[in-house]
């Protein structure tokens, strides 16, 4: 490879990489800013409500004054979100076909997982529209369909990728991964899908009648709902630790 294929690869890689540390930014802070905020000003103007029992994200968002600004921004967010997904995607699969190891039964495997991570993160974008623009009370059903399709997508999407990831590190031996993350993220792998699993029964407990178990069970579960979509935008946030690293040996390389 002469010294411009050099360059204009380095060029691409390091679009791609502004690319995702941009959109994944840009989608943990309004995410997380929204889901907490609404609750917070839910909170704020409905104390009768609050008296009885804490709000979900669902009910927050039904308040006329935080609805249309929520859906607003989560809007703006979910393509956000799979543009950076893609592109983080599109970095690995690069890399895995620079390799040489693409045609290989791992390497296939790896390519498959990549392509499976972005189609997931498209379902949970897809969600994340739907439970926004849908609400209660006028809307309960496409709402629920929206929240079911974004927690369990998003929830198989994050468990999809921290195994692609180590798939391609596995082959490939870093480059725009660091060792030490990548292999740090594979041993919290199990957090999503453990995650999810938890938020699920708790989903299902609550309509069951449990005594003096249910205001703190419900608590639990009101609680566990933003606390997991936290985890899931943290996880997704950490390859910004790889994406900067290599960023700034690119830039050196240049």
């Amino acid at each position: 490879m002469t010294a411009r294929d050099q360059a204009v690869q380095r060029s691409g890689t390091e679009r791609l990489i502004r690319v995702e540390l941009f959109c994944i930014g840009f989608t943990f802070l309004v995410v997380n800013y929204q889901i907490y905020a609404a609750r917070a000003g839910f909170i704020a103007r409905n104390p009768d409500y609050v008296a009885r029992k804490p709000p979900t994200i669902s009910r927050a968002i039904s308040d006329p004054e935080i609805g249309p600004g929520f859906a607003f921004w989560i809007g703006i967010s979910a393509p956000i979100v799979f543009v950076g997904i893609a592109a983080l995607f599109a970095l690995l699969a690069k890399q895995l076909l620079a390799s040489g190891h693409a045609g290989t039964p791992r390497g296939r495997r790896a390519i498959l997982a990549c392509g499976l991570t972005v189609m997931l993160q498209g379902l949970a974008s897809t969600g994340m529209v739907i439970l926004s623009v849908f609400r209660f009370p006028d809307h309960n059903d496409m709402h629920m369909v929206g929240s079911y399709l974004f927690f369990i997508s998003e929830a198989v999407m994050v468990t999809s990728m921290l195994v692609a990831q180590y798939m391609v590190f596995r082959l490939v031996g870093g480059g725009v991964l660091l060792p030490f993350m990548a292999r740090l993220r594979w041993r919290l792998v199990w957090l999503t899908p453990v995650g999810g699993v938890i938020y699920l029964l708790l989903f299902v407990a609550k309509d069951f009648d449990l005594g003096t178990w249910q205001k703190p069970m419900y608590t639990a579960y009101v609680l566990t709902e933003p606390a997991l979509i936290s985890l899931m935008l943290s996880l997704s946030l950490s390859f910004h630790v790889d994406l900067i690293a290599a960023l700034w040996r690119h830039s050196r390389a240049s």
